[in-house]
């Protein structure tokens, strides 16, 4: 059984019980991980030594809940599980006021939901309520805290307009429907989409113990294998992040800390503010805002700001394969129009990567390498993405200062006027190194 630290009798006791859960369905908990509950906040710790071939946590997937299947409420601070959600009324009670996520439904019926599912479910609900998670979501949320300030809220919303799950959270507070909104912004920073196959599609569903791990950018990822029992499972790695990047920012990162991380997703430090609240001073790249070029009359390239979950194919280009983590999806391809789900502008251990990118996607139009006119398309459209993203940070910067400078709303303007100033940095380091012509927020 792993150790458990924590500050609150019932978050111990919870804790244990969802790992009777967890290991009777298969899985395991590290015996010598140390999960820490303080101040609301969890971490996961490996102490030294370490046996880096064990895994840190191992869930069936078979047990973890998803939470489109219950009908989950807000009462106050506390999230609520009413009951499973049908074609109708929940099963165990009356029909009740308050948001419902929306079900999953395959060929007309619910998906058959397990006693474990719903008893991980349970457990995972007292566990965010004992840490007064939905009370810091009111906190860290742009569309509840700054509800009453639109042109800011707009503004931010302008440069991740085309992610699918930041657009469904300003698509809820545009219809006023701010508990449903709460709840949405939260559970969808903590579930993991399990891909489907051909008798299930893809499911949202939040991971007991995995749930428990903290981002870092160089931290191993999520990962899948097929238990003992024959049973998939997710799984994460024993391990702790890389040693500081030139561009690692991360107060998180310590060489001398026994934290274990889990890599979350390709985000940068506007992902990470908008998605989960807190600045990943952790990663070295700046995701640009959506925007279009022209690479020549006729031709564009359509840029959206995705973190991903699109249908894409990659480009052939055997170059650029150890680009994986800074290459987009590619949406559409064609001689007069590429559509891709982002760009980045890389740090300083990538600075080539950018042009190589930019070239790979411009030759998708036909135009062929190794010509004067396919220089200057990369070198025009690397200094229209760097200068665009400079004057919407600089217009961000003006909406951010409209914000009053006390309480909560206080505490969020300075992390987002600290944001911009990274950003910026970031930005400006790039195109000096370039020589690109740019003028800083």
């Amino acid at each position: 059984m792993a150790q458990i630290q924590s500050d609150t009798p019932e978050i111990e006791r919870y804790l244990q019980d969802l790992e009777r859960v967890v290991v009777s369905a298969g899985g395991s908990v590290l015996d010598t991980a140390r999960i820490v509950a303080e101040n609301g906040e969890f971490r996961v710790e490996g102490p030294p030594p370490r046996a880096t071939d064990k895994f840190l946590f191992e869930v069936a997937e078979d047990i973890m809940p998803a939470p489109m299947d219950y009908e989950i409420v807000l009462q106050g601070d506390d999230l609520v599980m009413n009951g499973l959600v049908m074609n109708g009324p929940v099963l165990n009670g009356p029909d009740l006021n308050g948001p419902v996520l929306n079900a999953l439904v395959l060929d007309g019926n619910r998906r058959e939901v397990s006693d474990a599912q719903t008893q991980c479910m349970e457990l995972l609900l007292a566990l965010y309520n004992l840490t007064g998670k939905a009370a810091h979501q009111k906190r860290i949320c742009p569309w509840v805290l700054l509800a009453e300030h639109t042109e800011v809220l707009e503004t931010l919303f302008e440069a991740r307009s085309s992610d699918i799950k930041l657009a469904k959270l300003n698509a809820l507070f545009l219809e006023g429907r701010q508990d449903e909104l709460l709840i949405e912004s939260f559970l969808s920073s903590r579930w993991l989409v399990l891909p489907g196959d051909s008798a299930r599609p893809d499911t949202a569903v939040v991971m007991p113990f995995i749930d428990l791990l903290n981002h870092h950018s160089a931290a191993t990822g999520y990962m899948s294998q097929v238990g003992s029992d024959g049973q998939r499972q997710v799984v994460t790695a024993n391990a702790q992040p890389l040693a500081k990047t030139e561009s690692d920012t991360s107060t998180q990162t310590d060489e001398n800390s026994n934290e274990c991380f889990v890599y979350y997703n390709r985000m940068d430090r506007f992902d990470s503010m908008l998605h989960y609240g807190f600045i990943d001073g952790s990663t070295s790249f700046v995701r640009s805002i959506p925007m279009k070029l022209e690479l020549r009359p006729g031709v564009e390239l359509v840029i959206h700001a995705s973190t991903g979950g699109m249908t894409y194919k990659k480009p052939p280009e055997k170059e650029v394969i150890f680009l994986e983590t800074l290459m987009p999806e590619i949406l559409s391809g064609s001689d007069s129009h590429v559509e891709v789900s982002f760009i980045c502008v890389p740090g300083p251990a990538e600075r080539d990567a950018l042009r190589v990118i930019l070239g790979s996607l411009i030759q998708l139009t036909g135009m062929e390498p190794n010509t004067v006119a396919f220089a200057d398309a990369v070198l025009r459209s690397e200094a229209e993405v760097v200068t665009h993203n400079l004057s919407y940070l600089r217009r961000l910067k003006v909406a951010v200062f409209t914000l009053p400078n006390e309480g909560d709303v206080g505490a969020y303007r300075s992390e987002l006027l600290r944001l911009i100033a990274i950003q910026s940095t970031m930005l400006n380091s790039y195109a000096q190194h370039f020589n690109l012509s740019t003028s800083a927020p």
